[in-house]
Parts: structure tokens; C-alpha cells; sequence
């Protein structure tokens, strides 16, 4: 299987601030655009914004720690749950 190399910004300063900058930064990686909230990361060795789908902080770290969590398994040769789930219902004739 072959993995993505995903790694967060830990240590990342904060977005410039200026009126032209609509992200406000929340915590480690976590950026707030209007309502939603976007974690920031390096997919593939590229920094990249994810939604984390949600309005509230503390559903956000919880995504960011499942981002987390997925990527350490992946690496290590794992897979995610879901995955493993999906792959169950996949039939073959």
C-alpha cells in the first residue's frame, strides 16, 4: 500500500497579519476563515489547508488529533478503521 507523506506544521508561525489575511489562528495548526475552521498541513510535502468540517474548537482538535492518529498508522504500515470497514463490504464475484 502505498502511504502519503503527511506531516503538520507544528512550530508554524502564524499566517502575516494583514486585512488581505483571512485566517486567525486559533492553536497548533488550527486557523479560523469566517465560520469554519482549516488545520494546516503538509500532504505530500506541500502545505495545504484542510476543513475540519466544523465551527467549534473542540471538534476541530479532535479531527486534528484523527488526522493525526491516521497518519501515524499509515506509516507504520496500519490501516484506518474506516478503511478496514469500507474493505468489508467490497464483494468479489
Amino acid at each position: 500500500m502505498k502511504s502519503l507523506n503527511i506531516s503538520l506544521e507544528q512550530g508554524e508561525s502564524s499566517p502575516p497579519k494583514d486585512e488581505n489575511n483571512p485566517f486567525e489562528r486559533l492553536g497548533e495548526c488550527l486557523y479560523r476563515k469566517g465560520v469554519t475552521i482549516y488545520a494546516r498541513l503538509r500532504v505530500n510535502g506541500k502545505k495545504t489547508w484542510r476543513s475540519t468540517g466544523t465551527s467549534e474548537p473542540r471538534e476541530a482538535r479532535a479531527w486534528l488529533k484523527k488526522w493525526r492518529n491516521d497518519d501515524w498508522l499509515l506509516k507504520n504500515g496500519i490501516e484506518p478503521k474506516g478503511v478496514v470497514l469500507q474493505r468489508q463490504r467490497v464483494e468479489v464475484r
